[in-house]
Order: C-alpha cells, then structure tokens, then sequence
C-alpha cells in the first residue's frame, strides 16, 4: 500500500505458520482507554486478525495516537507470538509513524535489540535445510523475518527535527540496530547512520 512499512525495498510479509508453544515471561496488561482509543484499539485487532497490512483504515484512522494509545499497542505488541512478524510490523509501524517522544523511539530500539528470528514458525528454533526447487525464496523470507525490525528502520530513516532526549533515544535505537544479530537489520542501520553523518 502506499507509504506502507515495505517500501524499503521488500515485500509484504507472506502468511506464517502457527508458532510452536513455549514458555514467555508474563505479557503486561494493556492500560485503561478512552472511547475513542478503545474503538480504533478495536480496529487494530480486526486488522492484526484480518492479516491486512493494506486495510485503508491504518491510514484513515488509525493516526493521531495519544499516549494511552501508544501505550497499549506497545502493550500488544508483546502480546503478540514472535512468529508473529506481519502483526509486530504493523504496530512498529503505527508507533514509528508518530514517534516523537523518548518512549517512542525507545520501544523502537527494543524492537531493534530483538534476537533475530529464525524461522517462521518458531524464531527460536533454525528452519530445516532448504530444497534447491526454494533457494529462489530464502531472500523473501529473510526480510519477512526482520520485518518488525526493518519498519523500526524506516521510521528512524525518515528526516524528522528532534531534540533532547527524544533525538538521544533515536540515537540509542540505532545503535541498537548497528548491534543486532541480523545481518539485514545491522547493514540497513549502518547505511541510515552513513546517510545520516552527511547531513
């Protein structure tokens, strides 16, 4: 879609397998919304169901978060499985859109400092081999599977005036980047910190 997270040169994540059960450490409860948050909360999860990262309400609604907003969606996102790539995305890129404020560029560094994920089905565990017939396909997937990680990038890409502690956080999140065990995630967070020096 246009504007859309992707558009740093990759793909809509292709649907995941169900992930494979496993301890997690207790999920933080969301906190307490107005109506007006509570319905485009709402919508959010019609659209993590639906799977549509094209849905045109992520643009025509879904803008303007508050604070308690953001909040709960930094909520749902550890909510949501690992394996959960195209849902993660979605949030990083609601949250990255509008970030502005310290805790927006530090749940964006967070998402950055996440292991890398090694297989759709479970980020924990390394895919079994590929068959020569779905070599074609491994670029694919690599992105699919940074794609949380490559929406954070984008947005502490995108030119925007900062100062304070906000621009310190974004500063940290890219740092966090340039540390990641992701081969993707590390090379795109050194090429936004080259382009970034010539300014």
């Amino acid at each position: 879609r246009p504007d859309s997270p992707m558009e740093t040169n990759a793909v809509s994540p292709l649907a995941e397998p169900a992930a494979m059960p496993r301890e997690t450490p207790p999920l933080p409860s969301l906190p307490p919304l107005n109506s007006q948050d509570s319905r485009k909360f709402r919508m959010l999860e019609e659209i993590l169901v639906s799977r549509n990262d094209n849905d045109p309400r992520l643009d025509r609604e879904l803008k303007g978060l508050s604070p308690e907003l953001k909040a709960a969606l930094r909520a749902k996102y550890q909510q949501l499985p690992a394996e959960d790539r195209n849902g993660r995305g979605t949030i990083a890129f609601l949250v990255g859109r509008e970030a502005a404020q310290p805790e927006d560029f530090e749940f964006l560094g967070r998402i950055l400092s996440e292991p890398a994920c090694l297989s759709l089905a479970d980020c924990t565990r390394e895919p079994p081999a590929v068959a020569a017939e779905e070599l074609h396909l491994e670029g694919t997937t690599e992105v699919t599977l940074a794609y949380p990680q490559l929406v954070a990038l984008k947005w502490l890409e995108t030119d925007r005036p900062l100062e304070g502690p906000a621009r310190e956080a974004a500063l940290r999140a890219l740092e966090s980047a340039k540390r990641s065990n992701n081969p993707i995630v590390s090379r795109k967070a050194a090429e936004i910190e080259k382009k970034l020096s010539r300014h």
